[in-house]
């Protein structure tokens, strides 16, 4: 005798049975009010953090993208590359020098 393969929507777990058990009585009614809240928050928690991390990665992507037509340019035209914005002279903006530090024993 063969037996069908169940859906997970037609599978009975354990939680929907203390859950109903749980809601019957005052008390039960609450404490599961409190743990609906309680994952209510979770969840709008991890969308804020969704949202923030979207926005990371558009930011990433429009670099990319910046970056990638100026590359282009300079492998199909071979112009040199511009200095970087707010640098005159060309030299390695402040935030990218290398700092070297020379030891003495």
């Amino acid at each position: 005798m063969s037996r069908r393969i169940k859906s997970p929507s037609q599978v009975k777990t354990i939680s929907s049975i203390v859950d109903h058990r749980r809601s019957r009585t005052p008390h039960g009614a609450l404490l599961e009010l409190a743990m609906l809240e309680t994952e209510r928050q979770r969840l709008l928690l991890e969308q804020e953090r969704m949202a923030n991390r979207d926005r990371e990665i558009q930011v990433r992507l429009e670099a990319i993208h910046k970056k990638s037509e100026r590359l282009y340019q300079f492998v199909e035209r071979g112009e040199p590359l511009p200095a970087p914005e707010g640098n005159s002279r060309g030299d390695t903006p402040p935030e990218l020098k290398i700092r070297t530090r020379t030891l003495s024993y």
